[in-house]
């Protein structure tokens, strides 16, 4: 299965390396913040957004759909502002287990500070959108504004009735120390949520440095939700840490453990997306596994670390890129996923054919595979066609 999975792999790339690229927005500038939704129930059904311009109003959030696996997409559609002077951002989207797909985004604006998060519904698989509904207010936190990286995960059930919704958020950037990930839920299609709450708690508190403690979710096959974030409170603990966040124990409270600690676990450079991302295997729901993007030599590289115990104990940080150690070129903007047969794959924005180091070099998408029964990445390839400036 492995030979017949990797010549599969190399055959698209090879096939693909002419001419793969698509423009799906077809702006005439610049539009950005793109999320990509594949149906876990029909993967030749794909929902692309973005945030887009539309003449005479502020960035919106842009959407197409493709219902054969990107060949053809549909005309796009516009998911409108909460109000005329409200800008949109940060979009994420995920499916329900009755094909229903749902985006969560930010609406607001600055000075005067108005708008939140909010989640939209659409019942045609992305055509069109339905009414938007407030998850969290940009004041719900005093000045922290809690609209940040709203990221949307959904526990799939088998049977009849909505699905659980789950949505994390942070501060915004520019909101001053300390901060703290926030967490939030539904369970009537997104139409209403719970209270908001902090993810951190004694013992394992995000501290008073870090500007912006994100908060990665995913849920496992068995429906329970976990998220992972950072950080570095010397009263609890003198090294940085990535701490995960599992509910349980009662309908509002979590569970806590540590994914790794020490040095390394802070980027040197301020430019680079070093986000975390947390993954569920399909086929065993005690396995996930965390992407991040870490320093430990003179570069940020790309590494995962793995649980087989849903979190109670994880296994040492792999680096998963294979160009040369401590050569100054920085990875970032990591993400990853796990196939339908547990295995796995990571894909990030890769410098290696730069000229220079830094954060502000030519980038290119190279990706790994680790296979369900092995113990290490594979080879890196190259995923995209060109070197972008």
């Amino acid at each position: 299965m492995k030979l017949s999975l990797l010549t599969i792999v190399y055959l698209l790339i090879a096939t693909l390396s002419f001419g793969q690229n698509k423009d799906i927005s077809g702006g005439a500038v610049f539009e950005g913040e793109p999320y990509l939704a594949v149906d876990p129930s029909n993967p030749q059904h794909l929902i692309v957004a973005w945030m887009g311009y539309v003449p005479l109003a502020h960035l919106c959030i842009k959407t197409k759909t493709s219902f054969d696996g990107g060949n053809s997409w549909s005309t796009p559609a516009v998911i409108k502002h909460q109000s005329a002077s409200y800008t949109s951002a940060d979009v994420s989207m995920a499916f329900d287990h009755s094909g229903n797909v749902y985006a969560s985004y930010i609406d607001s604006r600055q000075s005067p500070d108005s708008g939140g998060v909010y989640v939209t519904r659409s019942t045609d698989g992305g055509l069109t959108w339905g009414v938007s509904n407030l998850v969290i207010n940009v004041f719900a936190d005093g000045t922290k504004e809690p609209l940040d990286r709203p990221w949307l995960v959904i526990a799939r059930n088998s049977g009849p009735g909505p699905d659980t919704m789950y949505i994390t958020t942070k501060p915004a950037p520019w909101v001053a120390v300390p901060n703290r990930p926030y967490f939030m839920r539904s369970y009537d299609y997104g139409v209403t949520w719970s209270a908001w709450k902090y993810i951190d708690s004694t013992g394992y508190k995000v501290g008073n440095a870090i500007q912006a403690p994100m908060a990665a979710p995913a849920t496992d096959s068995a429906g329970n939700f976990h998220c992972i974030y950072p950080s570095y409170y010397p009263v609890e603990s003198i090294y940085p840490r990535y701490i995960m966040a599992t509910l349980g124990g009662g309908p509002s409270s979590f569970s806590y453990n540590v994914v790794f600690s020490g040095i390394g676990t802070t980027p040197i450079d301020t430019l680079a997306k070093a986000g975390g991302h947390l993954v569920c295997d399909p086929t065993n729901n005690k396995h996930y596994a965390f992407f991040v993007i870490q320093n430990y030599g003179s570069d940020l590289d790309v590494y995962c670390a793995e649980t087989y115990n849903s979190g109670a104990t994880w296994g040492t940080l792999m680096r998963v890129n294979d160009d040369s150690y401590g050569n100054g070129k920085m990875q970032d903007l990591v993400w990853g996923n796990f196939d339908e047969k547990g295995n796995m794959i990571a894909a990030w924005r890769d410098r290696r054919n730069a000229t220079g180091t830094g954060y502000q070099q030519p980038s290119e998408i190279w990706a790994a595979i680790k296979w369900k029964d092995s113990t290490k990445f594979s080879t890196n390839f190259r995923v995209s066609d060109t070197i972008v400036a």
